[in-house]
């Protein structure tokens, strides 16, 4: 998992500042390095998408994840409170 998380992140990055050059530069930093090659560039383009895509519901998940244990603490915590008040 910690290979996709770096693979994902580099592409995250890369896309990034492939977007930035092209707003405010107009320059294609993947056709730049690639070529003109069109399918070449669809493939990148796709296989970034998914990457972001995938990060996307992997962040999502975790966040789930840990607001859920969060609040199972919280409400053993709050039930420990009420005992231990009412005592």
């Amino acid at each position: 998992m910690k290979w996709f998380d770096n693979t994902s992140l580099t592409l995250v990055i890369i896309g990034a500042v492939n977007w930035l050059l092209i707003g405010i530069f107009r320059f294609d930093l993947v056709a730049f390095l690639f070529g003109n090659e069109l399918a070449l560039q669809n493939h990148i383009y796709d296989r970034r998408s998914v990457r972001i895509i995938s990060d996307q519901l992997i962040w999502t998940y975790r966040f789930y994840v840990r607001i859920t244990q969060d609040f199972k603490r919280l409400r053993k915590f709050s039930y420990n409170l009420k005992k231990t008040l009412s005592e």
